[in-house]
């Protein structure tokens, strides 16, 4: 579960684990289909994307025939390059690193907010305790 979950705190296992998955996941497909989804999935979503999310993007971009194929033999012939596939791991690094940051910033503003808003209702607290009815 963890490795859909983004805004848990993984350690460099559990980060080593979600690129092996999606490198798996994707290992078949064209790197630049795999680039083009991450540049989508940066520019569009605000939490880190399921492989079903990459793969219906590169669907609805045109790779559909690529996808759907049932020609074996094109799917067997493709092997991934070592500088493929570095690639691939480096894009979902960068997906996992943004995603992570993205989630501190959003807990950190949060938590601002909440102290900003118990400060104001001590403050009128206080003014409550002062005021004589």
């Amino acid at each position: 579960m963890a490795l859909i979950l983004p805004s848990q705190n993984l350690d460099p296992k559990e980060k080593a684990l979600r690129i092996q998955v999606f490198w798996e996941t994707f290992e078949h497909h064209k790197i630049e289909n795999m680039e083009e989804a991450f540049k989508w999935a940066r520019e569009n979503l605000k939490y880190f994307p399921t492989p079903k999310e990459l793969i219906d993007h590169m669907v609805t971009e045109g790779n559909r025939k690529y996808l759907e194929s049932n020609n074996k033999e094109i799917q067997i012939a493709w092997k991934p390059t070592e500088g493929g596939k570095a690639i691939a791991q480096g894009l979902v690094k960068a997906m996992v690193d943004k995603f992570e940051l993205q989630e501190v910033n959003f807990r950190k503003e949060r938590e601002s907010k909440f102290e900003q808003r118990r400060d104001e209702l001590k403050k009128q607290a206080k003014l409550l305790k002062e005021v004589k009815f």
